[in-house]
C-alpha cells in the first residue's frame, strides 16, 4: 500500500478527530460514517478500526466489535489498550480462553498495568483457575495500592479456597479505601454471618453500618403511614425476591405461596428475576398479582409498592446477591420483615421483624437483630418433595458403611473434619462420601483429601463428587448410610433432602439462627435425638447409628411416609402459622400510639 501523502494524513486526523468527539458525546452513528470515512482511506487505520468497535459494543453489537478490534490489533498488535479491550469483550461473549489470551498478550506489553492484573483475574476466576486469580489480584493491588475492587474480588477466591479469615480481612480492605463499595460490604457481612467469623455483637454493627451508608437516603424520604384500619381486613401481603427461580429459596415459599388463605392475604410478588424460567413461571401462577423489577430504581420500586397499598412487606433475600434491601429503607409498607433466605439480622432500622421459629431462635440464642424476632409456634419452613424424587433403595448387606455430606465444601472448617474423622477412626472399615459442586475441580479434591490425610484418613476412604444433574444428585444419597451435617454452619435443604431420602441427618445445634437450621427441621419430623449440643455428643451419635443397622434399615423404609406427615411437609400449618403472624403483627401495628 502507498504510503499516504501529508494531505490525506491531515485529511485522516480531522476525521478521526471529529469522529472520536461524536463518539465521546453519544452521537454513535456520526462516529461510525467518521471511521468509515478514514478507512476508505486506510483500510489498516488501527485507531479507526479500535473506535469502530467501541461504537459497536456501546450500540449493543459486541460480536462485531471483536472482529473490529481483532483487526486493530492486527494492525498495531503492540498495544495493550486493543489487547484490554478485546479481552474485555471476548469476556462479555462468553469466550474466556480468549479473553485470558488477550489479557496475557497485553501484560506481554504493559506488565505494569494493575487493570489488566486485575481484569485477567477476573477471568481466570470465570475458568476456575482460582490461584492464578489470587496471584493476579495481589499483583493488580501491589501495583495499584488502595485499589478496592481488587481486594474485595481477592476476598471471594479466598472464600472460594475456604480461607475465610483471609477474606474477610481483603473485604475489610477493600471497604477501608472505598467504604461505599457496596458489593464488598455484602461478601464481609455474608461472610461473618454464614461462617459465624464474628461475635453476634460485630455481626449486628456491621450490619448496621450497612444500613447507615446505604439507607440513608430511603430513611429521608420515608413514606408516612395511618395507623387507623380495619384488624380483620384482608392483608395485601407482598413478598420481595431475586430467587422466584429455580433456587433453594423457591423450594421453600412454593408451598407457602400454595396454600395461602386468599380469604385471609391478598399476595403480591415483586421479583428481581433476570433469568426466568419453568420455576418462575409457576411462581408467577401462584400469586395474585407479578411485579418484575428487574432494571427499576430502589426508589420507584418502593413507590410502586405503597402504591399496591401493600401492609406487610417480606424481605426474603437479605444481604444476598441482587437482593432488593435498600427498597425496605423508604419503608414503602407499615410493616416490614425478613424471613427465609438471609442467616443473620438485616441491620436496617427500616425492618420491623425477623421471621424464625422457637429451636432455630431459643430463648438464650446469641443472635443480635435489629428487628423484633418473631417466632412461629412450629418449623419456620416447609420442605416440598422434589417431583421425580428417586425411590429409596436398601443398602447391600456386604457395602461398607458410608458418612456422608453434600454440604458446601467452604463449610469444612478444621472443627468438622476433626470430628468426621474421629468419627471414621471410631468406625473401622468405614467411609465419607463428600459431594459439592466445588469438587468438580481438581485443586479442590486434593485440598480436600489433603486435610484428611493429616488426621489419619488415607484417601481411600473418601469419595469425592462434583455436582449431579436432578435427580441423579438425589439418588447418591442411596449410597449413603448416615447424614454428616456441618457446623457451625448447618446444611439446609442438603438435611431436608437427606431426611428425605430414608436417613438419619447428624447435626450440631449452636446458639446462633445459622447454626439450628438442621436441628428445626429435625424437631418438625420429631427426631430431636439426632441433635447434638456438644462435639463429643455428635461423634457418639454417629457411632451408635453406625452400630444399629437394623434402625437404619427401617428409617429406609418408614421415615419418608413419617416426614411426609410431620410439620415440616404440612404447607397448610406453615400458610396458617404465617397468617396469624401477619394478623398480630397488624393489630400490634394499629394498636400502638
Amino acid at each position: 500500500m502507498k504510503k499516504l501523502n501529508k494531505k490525506h494524513q491531515a485529511r485522516i486526523n480531522t476525521l478521526f478527530q471529529q469522529a472520536q468527539g461524536y463518539f465521546n458525546s453519544g452521537y454513535l452513528q456520526q462516529a461510525r460514517s467518521g471511521c468509515t470515512d478514514i478507512l476508505q482511506l486506510n483500510p489498516q487505520h488501527a485507531e479507526a478500526l479500535h473506535l469502530l468497535g467501541l461504537i459497536c459494543h456501546r450500540a449493543g453489537d459486541t460480536q462485531s466489535a471483536v472482529q473490529f478490534i481483532e483487526q486493530a490489533v492486527a494492525a498495531n498488535p503492540k498495544s495493550e489498550a486493543y489487547l484490554g479491550n478485546l479481552g474485555t469483550m471476548y469476556s462479555m461473549l462468553g469466550n474466556i480462553q480468549a479473553a485470558a489470551r488477550a489479557y496475557e498478550r497485553a501484560l506481554a506489553i504493559a506488565p505494569h498495568s494493575a487493570a489488566i492484573h486485575m481484569n485477567l483475574g477476573v477471568v481466570y476466576t470465570r475458568e476456575g483457575r482460582y490461584d492464578d486469580a489470587i496471584e493476579a489480584y495481589r499483583k493488580a493491588i501491589a501495583l495499584k495500592p488502595g485499589f478496592a475492587e481488587a481486594h474485595n474480588n481477592l476476598g471471594m477466591d479466598l472464600e472460594r479456597k475456604a480461607l475465610l479469615n483471609e477474606a474477610a480481612a481483603q473485604f475489610q480492605l477493600a471497604l477501608k479505601h472505598n467504604p461505599q463499595l457496596q458489593n464488598a460490604r455484602q461478601n464481609l457481612l455474608f461472610l461473618l454471618s454464614y461462617y459465624c467469623l464474628s461475635t453476634p455483637e460485630q455481626v449486628l454493627e456491621e450490619h448496621r453500618q450497612w444500613d447507615r451508608i446505604y439507607g440513608a437516603h430511603g430513611r429521608q424520604h420515608q413514606f408516612a403511614h395511618s395507623r387507623h384500619g380495619d384488624p380483620h381486613k384482608r392483608l395485601r401481603i407482598g413478598y420481595v425476591s431475586p430467587d422466584f427461580r429455580r433456587h433453594p429459596v423457591s423450594t421453600f415459599i412454593e408451598p407457602l405461596l400454595a396454600k395461602h388463605h386468599r380469604d385471609q392475604v391478598e399476595i403480591f410478588c415483586y421479583a428481581e428475576v433476570f433469568e426466568p424460567d419453568a420455576v418462575t413461571k409457576h411462581l408467577q401462577s401462584l400469586a395474585d398479582h407479578w411485579r418484575s423489577t428487574i432494571n427499576t430504581p430502589d426508589e420507584q420500586v418502593a413507590h410502586m409498592i405503597h402504591d399496591d397499598q401493600i401492609d406487610i412487606l417480606i424481605d426474603l433475600a437479605g444481604h444476598t446477591a441482587f437482593s432488593r434491601l435498600p427498597i425496605f429503607t423508604y419503608k414503602p409498607a407499615p410493616i416490614q420483615a425478613t424471613y427465609l433466605g438471609y442467616c443473620a439480622t438485616t441491620g436496617l432500622q427500616a425492618m420491623d421483624y425477623w421471621i424464625t421459629d422457637n429451636v432455630l431462635h431459643p430463648d438464650n440464642t446469641h443472635d443480635c437483630a435489629s428487628e423484633t424476632i418473631y417466632r412461629l409456634p412450629r418449623c419456620w419452613v416447609v420442605y416440598q418433595p422434589p417431583a421425580g424424587a428417586p425411590d429409596i433403595q436398601p443398602r447391600a448387606a456386604h457395602a461398607p458403611l458410608t458418612f456422608g455430606s453434600f454440604n458446601n465444601t467452604r463449610k469444612l472448617g478444621d472443627a468438622v473434619i476433626s470430628a468426621w474423622c474421629t468419627i471414621l477412626n471410631r468406625v473401622p472399615g468405614s467411609r465419607l462420601l463428600l459431594k459439592s459442586r466445588y469438587l468438580d475441580q481438581p485443586h479442590e479434591r486434593q485440598l480436600i483429601a489433603e486435610k484428611f490425610r493429616q488426621h489419619g484418613i488415607a484417601p481411600d476412604r473418601l469419595q469425592l463428587q462434583g455436582a449431579s444433574p436432578f435427580p441423579d444428585y438425589l439418588n447418591v444419597y442411596n449410597e449413603i448410610d448416615i447424614a454428616l451435617d456441618t457446623f457451625p454452619r448447618s446444611g439446609g435443604t442438603t438435611a431436608a433432602d437427606a431426611l428425605w431420602m430414608g436417613l438419619p441427618v447428624i447435626t450440631l445445634a449452636g446458639q446462633r439462627y445459622v447454626e439450628r437450621l438442621a436441628a428445626s427441621k429435625l424437631s418438625a419430623i420429631n427426631r430431636s435425638e439426632w441433635i447434638a449440643n456438644t462435639t463429643e455428643e455428635y461423634i457418639e451419635i454417629a457411632v451408635s447409628l453406625a452400630n444399629n443397622p437394623q434402625l437404619r434399615a427401617e428409617l429406609r423404609q418408614t421415615q419418608r411416609a413419617a416426614m411426609a406427615a410431620s410439620p415440616l411437609c404440612d404447607g397448610e400449618g406453615l400458610a396458617t402459622a404465617m397468617e396469624e403472624a401477619y394478623r398480630t403483627m397488624w393489630r400490634d401495628y394499629l394498636e400502638q400510639p
